[in-house]
C-alpha cells in the first residue's frame, strides 16, 4: 500500500510526508472523526519483515501508551491495515533540538528551562519503570505555541516533547494487573509483544541506538537501566551549552574509545561564564561508573531545579542571585548601581563596584525574529520592580501574546496561554504578570503555569498591582477605576466620574498609598488631566500638568507621556503637587494618543525601558493585489489605514484611518477623493457597508458606552445610533435582507458573537462560549458565517450555520486568521501568516471544503488578529490590503540603566 497526499489508513487522511529513517515514514495527516491533525508513524515494508523491528515498533507503541505526561508525545492510536504497521502520535510543529543545538550554544538562561522539561519526562518514564535508552537531541522536539516561534524564545516546559521510545526498556512489573485488576495500557491497544525485563539491544549483530549518547555500560554489552538514561542526559546538556558533541571521533571505534576512556572538556572552557553548580550536574551525569552518577532522574531533577532557583548561591550568573537578594532585602537601588553589560545577544546584566559613581548607559534589546511591538495592536510593555524581567506585548503571524525576556537569559520567550493578552503589569514580588485579555483581568506566574481569571468588565487600559494584594484597573465606559483583589472577586469602584471625562485609565502608585491616573475628557490623552486619588476614598487631586501614563520615580519627579515623548516635573509627595516646570526626558516614545497607553516603564531600581516612535509608522499604502499576488497602489495618501472595506457595488471604500482619534473616511474609487464621515471626539472604527451601499455602519464609543451607529456615505444625514454593546465591538457585517448586524462583543467570555435585529432593535448572543470567535463575516448569501476561533492550539478557521440547517465545518488545516468569503460565495479567504491561503467550498445542505492553498505571499499590514485588514473585490479578482514598510517597524526595546540619575542632572527635585 503506497501512501500518498489523500490516502485513508483507518479514518486518517494522508496530507504530506514530514521525515523518514530507517524504521519507516512519518506522515502529518487529518483524523477525519475528530477534525484535528495526526502524525502517522508507518512501518516500512523492509522492516515489517524482521521480527526484532516489529518488536521495536510495537515497544514505542507500549511504552508511550503508559505515559501520559505534558512533555512526552501523546500516543492517540495504533493499527494495522493492508498489511502495514502504524502508530497516530499528537501532531508537533516546531524544531527539533538538534535543529537549535546546530545554530550555536544556548546560555543557562534558555538552556534550563528545556532541560527540566527533558528530565521531568525522564522521571515520569523511569516512575512507570520505562527506560528510553535512545535520548539524544534529535528525540526532543521544541514545539511552537501559538506563535512563529522555536523553543529557542520558549522559557515554557510544556514546549518540549520527549520522542521516539523504539528502543525502550520495559521494566517486567508492568506486565502485571495493576490496582484493582486493571490490565496494562499496552495490552488494551492489542499488542501482542510479551514484555521482558531484558529486551536485547541489537538487531542483526548491530547496535541500536546513537553511539554518541550510549552510556559505556551500554557500548560493553552490561545491561542498562535508568542510569543510562541519565548518562545521555549529561551528553545532551553538555552539547546544550557548549554548541558541540560531548564526544567525537572519526570512526564508531574512535568514538567508541573517547567515551569508554576519556573526559569531555570542561564547560568552563568552551565557556567561561558557566556556573560551578551546572559544570558539577554535568560532570556527575557523566561518570563513566554508573554507581557514580545521579541514581535517579529525580535526584536529577530536584539539582536542576535547585540551580535554576539558588542564584549565586549555586554559582548562577549575578543578575539570578540579584534577584532574590532584591526580594528577600529591598536593596533594589542599591544592587542596581553601576553599569549595563551587554552580550553579544543582547543580556542585560548589573554590577556593583564599590566606590563606583552610577552612571547612566543606554543600550538596546533585540526583539526575536518574527515578533513585532506595535502599541496600537498588540499593547505596552512593563518593568518588574527590581529590574530584572521586561514583559510586552509581541505580534506573530497568528495572535498577539506576551514575551517575557530575563537579565539572566538571551531570549524573549512567549508566555503560554496569554494568546489575545495585551498592557501587562507585575505584582508587587514580581513573581505574577497581570494583563487584559477578551474583557477579563487576569494573572499568570512569571515561572510559568496557566493564567488565572480575576475579574471581568476590565478593558485593556492599565493597571496597578497594590502592596496589600489589591489591583486597580481601568473599568468599561461608564465606570472610573475599579478596585479588585488579586485573588479574584468582585469589583468595585475606586475613583468616581466627574463631568466632562470619558474615562479614567492608567492607574500607577504613589509611595503613600495614593494612586495616580489620567482623567480623559475627550480627543487626544495627551491633554488628559492627571489626577491623584487618596486611599481610603478622600477627595481627588487635579495636578497642573496633562498627559498619559503617569508614574512618580525615586529621583522625586513625576514622569509621564505627552505628543509621544516622555516628561519629567519635580513632584511633592507630601502636598501632591508639581514644584518646578516640566522638561522632556525621552524625544521619542511610541504612544497611541487616542487611548493614552505608551511604550514605557521604569523599574524601582531605575532601569527605564521603552520603544521609541519609527518615523512613518503610522503611514501606510492602500495597494490591489491580484490573485497571483501583483500589485497596484491606489492613488491616495499615506495614512494609518487600517480594515478597507469596499462597497457592494465597488465605487467607495470605507476604512479607518488611526491618527489621534480613530475616524471612519469614505473613498470616491473612480475620483480618489477622501472625505472623513465621523468627527466627534471618540473612537469610531470598523466600518461595514448596508448592502445597498447607501449608509456605513460602524462601531463607536460615546458616553453611553460602545454602540454601532450607521450615517450616510456621503455625509449628507445625521448618524443614528442603532444598537448598544455590552463590550467592545467589532462589527461583521449585515444580512442580505439589511435586517441583522453580526458584531463581535468583548465581553467576559472572550470575544462572542452578536446579533443586532432592526425589527426587534436588540442586540442579542449568537455564539457564545469560552472560545474567542474573531474576524467574523457572513457568506454572500447569508447562511454561514466564518470565524477565527482559539479553541485548538492554533487559531483556525470555521465556518458555522447562521441562517438555516447545518453545523460548524472547519476550513482552514494549518492555522489561519483573518477569513472573507469570495464575492459568489465559493471561496474563502485567510492569511496565514504572510500567505493569502484560497479554500473552495461547495454549499448545500452543508458546507464542504475542499483543500487551501497558497495563492499569494507578501508583507502586508495586520492589525491584531481580531479583523481582516484587508476585503476583496465586488469582481473576486483582488484584493484590497494595507501595505506598510516593515523596516519602519521598532525591531528593539531600549534600555536606560540608573535613569534616576539622569533625572537628577537634568532638573532636581523641587527647584
Amino acid at each position: 500500500m503506497t501512501l500518498t497526499t489523500g490516502t485513508r489508513i483507518g479514518p486518517y487522511e494522508i496530507l504530506e510526508s514530514i521525515g523518514a529513517g530507517g524504521m519507516g515514514e512519518v506522515f502529518r495527516a487529518r483524523d477525519t472523526r475528530l477534525h484535528r491533525d495526526v502524525a502517522i508513524k508507518v512501518m516500512s515494508a523492509l522492516m515489517a519483515g524482521t521480527p526484532e523491528s516489529r518488536d521495536r515498533f510495537e515497544r514505542e507503541a507500549r511504552a508511550i501508551s503508559q505515559l501520559n505526561h505534558p512533555n512526552i508525545c501523546t500516543l492517540h492510536d495504533v493499527g494495522h491495515q493492508d498489511g502495514l504497521s502504524y502508530l497516530v502520535l499528537e501532531y508537533l510543529e516546531g524544531e527539533t533540538l538538534a535543529a537549535r543545538v546546530q545554530r550555536g550554544a544556548m546560555p543557562p538562561g534558555e538552556a534550563m528551562p528545556i532541560a527540566i522539561a527533558i528530565c521531568e519526562a525522564l522521571d515520569k518514564a523511569h516512575r512507570q519503570g520505562i527506560i528510553h535508552r535512545d535520548l539524544k537531541p534529535g528525540n526532543v522536539m521544541l514545539v511552537r505555541q501559538g506563535a512563529k516561534v522555536t523553543a529557542q524564545t520558549s522559557r515554557a516546559a510544556s514546549h518540549v516533547k520527549l520522542l521516539d521510545f523504539g528502543l525502550a526498556k520495559i521494566a517486567a512489573a508492568n506486565a502485571a494487573p495493576g490496582p484493582g485488576g486493571h490490565t496494562p495500557a499496552g495490552t488494551a491497544l492489542g499488542l501482542s509483544m510479551p514484555v521482558t525485563q531484558t529486551t536485547p539491544l541489537t538487531l542483526q549483530g548491530t547496535i541500536l541506538g546513537t553511539f554518541q549518547y550510549m552510556a559505556p555500560e551500554m557500548l560493553e554489552g552490561a545491561e542498562a537501566d535508568a542510569r543510562a538514561d541519565i548518562w545521555a542526559f549529561g551528553c545532551v546538556l553538555y552539547e546544550m551549552l557548549t554548541g558541540k558533541k560531548t564526544f567525537d571521533g572519526r570512526t564508531q571505534a574512535s568514538l567508541i574509545s573517547a567515551i569508554l576512556a576519556t573526559e569531555p572538556p570542561p564547560l568552563a572552557t568552551l565557556q567561561p561564564l558557566t556556573p560551578p553548580s551546572l559544570e558539577h550536574t554535568v560532570k556527575t551525569c557523566l561518570e563513566k561508573d554508573p554507581d557514580e552518577r545521579f541514581q535517579s532522574a529525580h535526584d536529577l531533577l530536584l539539582q536542576l531545579k535547585w540551580i535554576a532557583s539558588a542564584g549565586s548561591q549555586a554559582g548562577l550568573p549575578a543578575p539570578v542571585a540579584a534577584r532574590r537578594r532584591l526580594h528577600s532585602h529591598g536593596r533594589m537601588a542599591a544592587a542596581v548601581a553601576a553599569a549595563i553589560i551587554l552580550t553579544a545577544a543582547g543580556v542585560w546584566s548589573f554590577a556593583v563596584p564599590a566606590g563606583a559613581p552610577p552612571m547612566v548607559l543606554r543600550a538596546a534589546v533585540t526583539l526575536p525574529t518574527g515578533v513585532e511591538f506595535n502599541i496600537y495592536t498588540s499593547g505596552n510593555l512593563a518593568i518588574s520592580p527590581d529590574g530584572l524581567q521586561i514583559v510586552y506585548g509581541g505580534f506573530t503571524s497568528e495572535t498577539p501574546m506576551l514575551f517575557l525576556r530575563t537579565a539572566s537569559s538571551g531570549t524573549s520567550s512567549p508566555m503560554p496561554g496569554t494568546e489575545g493578552a495585551v498592557n501587562p503589569f507585575f505584582s508587587p514580588d514580581g513573581a505574577w504578570v497581570a494583563f487584559n485579555a477578551a474583557g477579563k483581568l487576569r494573572k499568570v506566574p512569571v515561572a510559568g503555569g496557566a493564567p488565572v481569571d480575576i475579574t471581568t468588565g476590565a478593558t485593556p487600559f492599565g493597571g496597578v498591582w497594590l502592596p496589600d494584594n489589591g489591583i486597580v484597573f481601568a473599568g468599561v465606559s461608564g465606570q472610573g477605576l475599579m478596585r479588585v483583589s488579586a485573588d479574584g472577586g468582585s469589583a468595585e469602584p475606586f475613583t468616581k466620574w466627574e463631568s466632562g471625562e470619558t474615562a479614567h485609565r492608567w492607574p500607577s502608585l504613589l509611595p503613600d498609598g495614593s494612586v495616580i491616573y489620567s482623567a480623559g475628557t475627550g480627543g487626544a490623552w495627551s491633554n488628559a488631566r492627571i489626577m491623584v486619588q487618596p486611599p481610603g476614598g478622600g477627595p481627588r487631586q487635579a495636578l497642573s500638568v496633562t498627559g498619559s501614563a503617569p508614574r512618580y520615580v525615586a529621583s522625586g519627579h513625576l514622569v509621564y507621556a505627552q505628543g509621544g515623548r516622555m516628561f519629567a516635573v519635580p513632584f511633592d509627595l507630601k502636598s501632591h503637587r508639581v514644584t518646578g516646570s516640566a522638561q522632556p526626558v525621552i524625544e521619542s516614545v511610541m504612544m497611541n494618543d487616542s487611548d493614552g497607553r505608551t511604550a514605557f516603564a521604569v523599574s524601582s531600581a531605575g532601569l527605564a525601558v521603552s520603544v521609541g516612535t519609527v518615523e512613518g509608522l503610522d503611514r501606510r499604502r492602500l495597494v490591489w493585489v491580484s490573485l497571483d499576488g501583483r500589485v497596484t497602489p491606489v492613488p491616495v495618501p499615506e495614512r494609518a489605514y487600517e480594515h478597507p472595506r469596499i462597497s457592494p457595488d465597488g465605487r467607495m471604500v470605507a476604512v479607518t484611518i488611526r491618527e489621534s482619534d480613530p475616524d471612519v473616511w469614505v473613498i470616491d474609487l473612480a475620483r480618489y477623493t477622501m472625505t472623513r464621515l465621523t468627527t466627534d471626539a471618540g473612537e469610531d472604527e470598523s466600518p461595514v457597508w448596508t448592502p445597498d451601499a447607501r449608509r456605513v455602519t460602524f462601531a463607536s464609543s460615546r458616553e453611553k458606552g460602545r454602540v454601532s451607529v450607521w450615517k450616510a456615505a456621503d455625509g449628507s444625514t445625521p448618524e443614528e445610533i442603532l444598537f448598544t454593546s455590552p463590550g467592545h465591538q467589532h462589527l461583521a457585517g449585515w444580512t442580505p435582507d439589511g435586517q441583522k448586524l453580526l458584531s463581535e462583543e468583548g465581553v467576559s467570555t472572550g470575544w462572542d458573537l452578536f446579533v443586532g435585529d432592526m425589527k426587534t432593535k436588540k442586540n442579542e448572543p449568537f455564539m457564545v462560549n469560552r472560545f474567542s470567535k474573531v474576524g467574523a463575516q457572513l457568506s454572500p448569501d447569508g447562511r454561514w458565517v466564518a470565524y477565527g476561533s482559539n479553541e485548538s492550539s492554533r487559531t483556525e478557521i470555521y465556518a458555522h450555520a447562521f441562517a438555516g440547517q447545518g453545523g460548524r465545518t472547519q476550513l482552514s488545516t494549518a492555522g489561519g486568521t483573518e477569513p472573507r468569503w469570495a464575492p459568489d460565495g465559493r471561496a474563502l479567504y485567510f492569511r496565514d501568516g504572510d500567505r493569502m491561503m484560497a479554500v473552495p467550498v461547495e454549499t448545500g445542505a452543508a458546507l464542504n471544503p475542499g483543500t487551501p492553498r497558497v495563492l499569494f505571499e507578501g508583507s502586508y499590514t495586520r492589525m491584531g488578529w481580531l479583523q481582516a485588514n484587508y476585503d476583496v473585490a465586488p469582481n473576486g479578482k483582488a484584493f484590497l490590503m494595507v501595505r506598510g514598510d516593515a523596516q519602519r517597524l521598532p525591531t528593539s526595546i531600549n534600555v536606560i540603566a540608573n535613569w534616576f540619575e539622569e533625572l537628577r542632572a537634568i532638573r532636581p527635585a523641587g527647584q
